[in-house]
Formats: structure tokens, sequence, C-alpha cells
């Protein structure tokens, strides 16, 4: 059967969807992928063994035709030439695994494997090796979505030797907009930064002895590169957002006003969405996670690993 998985949202809610690619593709189907990207057009590391095609700006010529298309959230509803169209059957919601939601696709054309790990096409880069002692740090999160960030990796880059600081401009010289973080951060002298393509950052990282990060469409590719991945997380579900791979950790304080990506404020509104920073509490799930029990965290989780 050829299928066609059209996807939307950013890098991370695509990343996602690989698990239920992969098991789809392991039960014979054909694959094909129609992205609707907005962090990025860059589409080689979704180009999975697995996967026939990938469309980013252009889509399947007329010559292509479907058994079945298969809409993952965040997309136009755009029909391309199948003789079924199917979408998900269930929401996000903060108690779920994203990578659920995309199964239920799978599920829908009778797919019965169970999902792996999320994977992407790290690709290559002639010359760079793998450095079992470098840290790589993600201090972002799409710009706009600034109440998922930490405001102390320049602090916790200075326990680490060698130190890879991977994300956009924005990313690393800005705290978003609108953002809670009011100081400036101070990178020592002897960190790195990577702002390339996405696919040599995905290869950056997937030298790198481990992955510390928010939230954020390069915290799913870190773990889809496989090495280990710790996310930070505040006011964003981890059930719902923590990449879906044995690798991938949860770094966060046990605080009764977390999670609050689904809740509502006094004002009646998301206290947690695109353009906010508005927290009823001051991004105390933030603000009280200390450089010292990050690192705590890491060394339990890799002790007990």
């Amino acid at each position: 059967m050829k299928v066609l998985f059209v996807l939307g949202g950013g890098i991370g809610n695509i990343v996602q969807a690989t698990p239920a690619i992969q098991a789809v593709a392991s039960e014979g189907h054909t694959i094909d992928l129609k992205l609707h990207c907005n962090s990025s057009m860059e589409h080689s590391i979704f180009k999975l063994p697995c996967v026939r095609h990938v469309y980013g700006k252009r889509s399947p010529g007329l010559h292509e035709k479907y058994d079945v298309q298969l809409n993952g959230p965040f997309t136009p509803g755009t029909r391309y030439a199948s003789r079924k169209h199917l979408k998900t059957r269930i929401s996000y919601a903060q108690h779920l695994a994203e990578a659920e939601v995309y199964y239920d696709l799978a599920k829908q054309i009778g797919v019965t494997t169970i999902m792996p790990d999320a994977k992407v096409n790290v690709g290559n880069w002639p010359g760079k090796e793998k450095d079992p002692e470098t840290i790589a740090i993600y201090p972002g999160s799409k710009h706009n979505w600034a109440m998922k960030r930490w405001d102390k990796y320049d602090e916790l880059t200075s326990h680490f030797q060698k130190v890879l600081v991977v994300g956009s401009e924005k990313d690393i010289h800005s705290h978003g907009d609108p953002t809670w973080i009011t100081r400036l951060g101070k990178w020592p002298s002897h960190v790195e930064f990577l702002t390339g393509q996405l696919q040599d950052v995905a290869y950056a990282i997937s030298t790198c002895k481990m992955f510390i990060g928010n939230d954020g469409g390069l915290a799913h590719v870190a773990a889809g590169t496989g090495i280990p991945t710790f996310v930070l997380f505040g006011p964003s579900s981890d059930v719902k957002n923590k990449p879906y791979s044995k690798n991938a950790h949860v770094v966060a304080i046990d605080l009764p006003c977390r999670p609050c990506q689904f809740e509502k404020g006094p004002d009646g509104l998301q206290i947690f969405g695109e353009n906010k920073a508005d927290c009823p509490y001051k991004m105390k799930c933030m603000k009280e996670m200390s450089v010292e029990y990050v690192l705590k965290k890491i060394e339990e989780i890799t002790n007990d690993a």
C-alpha cells in the first residue's frame, strides 16, 4: 500500500511522528512525506531509510496516486491524489504522549507494530568525528514560546570542559519574545556555538556525549540521533512533549501548578501559550530549578541507566 503522511507544526512535532512512520513502513507499506513545517523548510533529517520521498515546498505530482493519505495536526487539509483520506481521532492533551496522536493514524489502516524510538537522519559531516567529552546545550525554543526557556544555561556550561551550544541565533543570543528572563547570559570563553543548517546541527549533536536543552525542536532531534538527551521542562507537559525515545529523560521540579500547558488562568485564558509570558506564579517552575538540581538529576538518571 502507498501511504502519504501529511505532517505539520514544528520540527519537534514532525520528529514525534517518526515512530508511527517507522511502524507503518515495517509492515511493508511505501511511505512518502509531505511537510508543512513552520520552523524550517529543511527536510533532509526526515529522509529515513523507510521513507521514499520527502516533499517540502513541492507537493506530490499528479502522477503520484496513494492508497491512503494520513493527515496529522497543524496541516491545511489539502487533499492529494488518494483513494482514502484519514485524520487523527484523538486530540492533543497533556496526559497523552504526542507520538500516540500520530500512531492513531497508523492504527486506522490496520498497523499493529509497536512504535520504535523516534529517529532522524543525521546525514554526514566529513571530518567531524565523535567527541565523547562534548556536551551539547540547547538554550532556546521557538522564539514566541519563551516560557519554555530555562535561564541558567550559561552557569551550567561552567561545569563541563567542552560545550557546544546549538540552535538559531535567536536561541543563543536572545531570551525569546515576550520573555520572562531578565538577566543577560554570560557564556564562558570555552563554549563553542553552532547555528548552521539543521542537517549539520543534527550531525554535530549526534557526535556529542549528551544533550541538555529545553522542550523544543532540537531536543527531539537530539533524541532522534540516539545520544542521551535530558530535557528541562517547566510549564509544558513532559508526558505530552517528552521525546519518544528510551534515551530521552525529563528534568523538572515537582510543583502542583505544573504542567499548565492546557490550563486557564484567572483571566480565563490559557496560561501557557504562544506569545505569552504571564505566568501567575512568576515562572516558579523554571526559576527554582537550580544548576545543582539539574546536575544531580542528570547524574542520578545516568547512574540508573
